[in-house]
């Protein structure tokens, strides 16, 4: 299953598979360590990308505290093709309707952290959930 989001997630966006990194999946719809009990299933994976790309996804503003969230890419018609490509890929993969699958966040800068870390790595990684 995993091998086949990785795939499908690259060719959605264009890009080689190892460029595609799976790096967790929550089953209990939160990003805890451990089971909370949730109905749905979260989890996330990164992507290895250009400053160009990460660049054209938003404005300066939206971009500057290294996290693209939900309202930012519904309002940046890259950010908003990239979200759809990914939850159509992740559909895909899973076998699932896409319209239950949420991004809710980008990080920009490679981590979950909040803010800026200051890492120099230009990797997308995605928040998300499937109910």
């Amino acid at each position: 299953m995993f091998e086949a989001f990785r795939s499908a997630v690259a060719e959605n966006m264009g890009v080689d598979p190892s460029m595609v990194q799976l790096t967790g999946v929550h089953t209990d719809g939160d990003s805890e360590i451990g089971c909370g009990g949730g109905t749905s299933v979260g989890g996330g994976f990164s992507l290895n990308v250009d400053d160009t790309y990460i660049n054209s996804l938003g404005t300066s503003d939206a971009l500057s505290d290294c996290l693209i969230d939900a309202s930012e890419m519904a309002s940046d018609p890259e950010a908003a093709a990239m979200a759809q490509a990914i939850i159509e890929a992740q559909a895909a993969a899973l076998g699932v309707d896409p319209s239950t699958i949420s991004i809710t966040g980008v990080h920009t800068d490679g981590d979950p952290a909040p803010g800026c870390q200051g890492t120099g790595r230009r990797v997308l990684t995605f928040e998300g959930s499937h109910s």
